[in-house]
């Protein structure tokens, strides 16, 4: 069954210490540098994460379980996210600010005609069983820090008119995702979750220079006196910089080209007990997954060669879970981050986060972790 992380939790308040140490995770994924990769062949702001995965069947109590854990949390996480000093920051800069009224109410809200959806990163239909370099972890499919608000496919009003493909990134994200599990479900696998390195995607509509965000930032009315800029251009500046680097004047998009190819392998019909090894063979070398995915990926039941080489290139990840985000016991004062990142060690691949909370109360909290970056 899945872990019931966030049963009987009903104020926003309990998350807002979780969304804290979220962030700081966030920040441990490096981005590549963009200057020496080609434009067609960056997906900026995006990293792939590897994960030793089991497929489920949607049939199975785990399935549906984690279907109802979700609809239960989710309202309270957005109003959490809304809440949030820094997310609310995030979400208004890449959605507006009827956006983050939507979300503080518990609502989804629209965005060129899709819908903004708290996307699975590690999709409901895999069990993440530990990372490759550390088995004893594992990510509960509800678990905070598997969480990216993205524009998604959804119900649309004759104001909004239909959803704009191109800024469906949901629909993309699960073109990329869902062939990796089709196929028998007996065996574990390597599975590699697209993970956005910023809580929600895209985070700018626009390219926007760092003084840009910050005027946008004080001229958000109803919560500029809530957030210390000077604190998230310290921490967000840097990321933001270098994906409005790499975007056009228009904003990211999906391009149409594979707008249209995600569409139709979003809603593939299952293939691997349905299709002869030869064509699915062809099939998964052709799949818009196959552009984004290494080695060892597994599209359609067919795992990819060593010599195969991805036309988009991502750096690769294995993260350890094997800690995990706490509550803490009493409210979080205003909208401030109630947690910061204030150590980070580097040795090679090896990050050693350490988290601290100073309490009057009680010990201070301490989280740690030994993060494992596998460059592949």
């Amino acid at each position: 069954m899945v872990e019931k992380l966030f049963r009987n939790r009903q104020s926003p308040d309990h998350y807002l210490p979780q969304i804290g140490q979220y962030l700081d995770f966030l920040l441990t994924f490096r981005l590549p540098e963009y200057a020496t990769i080609p434009k067609e062949a960056r997906l900026p702001g995006i990293v792939l994460e590897k994960f030793s995965a089991m497929r489920i069947d949607v049939g199975e109590d785990e399935y549906r379980e984690g279907q109802r854990e979700h609809g239960r949390i989710i309202p309270t996480i957005r109003k959490a996210f809304a809440a949030h000093a820094e997310t609310g920051a995030l979400l208004y800069l890449a959605f507006g600010q009827e956006a983050v009224e939507c979300m503080t109410r518990g609502y989804t809200c629209d965005f060129h005609g899709c819908q903004v959806q708290a996307h699975h990163n590690l999709p409901q239909d895999v069990r993440a069983v530990g990372s490759t370099t550390n088995p004893a972890n594992a990510l509960a499919v509800n678990d905070l820090r598997n969480y990216t608000f993205v524009p998604g496919t959804g119900h649309f009003t004759k104001n909004s008119g239909p959803p704009d493909p191109r800024h469906n990134f949901h629909q993309f994200f699960h073109a990329i995702s869902n062939p990796q599990f089709d196929g028998p479900r007996e065996e574990e696998f390597d599975f590699f979750a697209l993970r956005p390195v910023f809580p929600c995607y895209p985070p700018l509509p626009k390219p926007m220079s760092g003084e840009e965000i910050r005027l946008a930032l004080g001229q958000w009315e109803k919560r500029a006196r809530d957030l210390d800029i000077d604190h998230f251009m310290e921490r967000w500046g840097p990321r933001l910089k270098v994906f409005s680097e790499c975007i056009d004047e228009g904003g990211y998009c999906v391009p149409e080209s594979e707008a249209a190819v995600a569409r139709g392998q979003f809603v593939f019909p299952g293939l691997g007990a349905k299709t002869n090894r030869p064509r699915r063979v062809e099939i998964a070398r052709n799949s818009l997954a196959a552009k984004y995915l290494p080695a060892s990926a597994s599209i359609h039941d067919v795992v990819m060669e060593a010599s195969h080489e991805p036309q988009v290139s991502l750096p690769v990840f294995s993260k350890s879970y094997s800690w995990s985000l706490e509550t803490l016991p009493r409210k979080s004062p205003g909208f401030a981050p109630t947690t910061r990142a204030v150590s980070l060690a580097a040795a090679g691949g090896m990050h050693n986060l350490r988290y601290r909370r100073a309490s009057k109360s009680s010990t201070a909290l301490a989280i740690e972790s030994v993060q494992d970056e596998v460059p592949f």
